[in-house]
């Protein structure tokens, strides 16, 4: 923000500026968020795949079925009810994969996933939960 506040600083920037100026600062392209969020219709709706375990390691698999890319908390429940939240940032779309598999090493067995965020924009809701059985 600073950079963007610094180069346009009583001049009439447009939006591609204020889009420029955030991947030019952060050295990235920052074009497959600010595209679908910005000149695209859709929505968010992430849900909960797969979890699959092979030798103590889980692999928990989040699905974009929207178009929009949004970060994520994922709440993974236990066998003797710990429960752990695990973040992920919106960068885990930004190679355009549809998919985004979490590796989890665990000796305790994992019974539930649940996606879940206070502020989170969800088209449905019916698929941010998955029972291990």
């Amino acid at each position: 923000m600073y950079e963007y506040i610094n180069r346009w600083n009583g001049k009439h920037p447009i939006p591609s500026d204020f889009f420029n100026s955030m991947s030019d600062a952060c050295g990235e392209n920052l074009a497959w968020l600010v595209k679908p969020w910005f000149f695209e219709f859709g929505y968010m709706d992430l849900a909960i795949k797969d979890i699959a375990v092979q030798d103590n390691v889980y692999k928990i698999s989040v699905a974009k079925n929207g178009l929009y890319p949004g970060q994520f908390k994922l709440e993974i429940t236990y066998e003797d009810g710990h429960k752990e939240i695990i973040s992920e940032n919106v960068s885990v779309w930004k190679n355009g994969n549809s998919v985004f598999t979490l590796e989890k090493a665990s000796a305790k067995r994992i019974i539930k996933a649940r996606l879940f965020d206070d502020i989170w924009l969800d088209a449905d809701n019916s698929n941010d939960e998955l029972i291990v059985k």
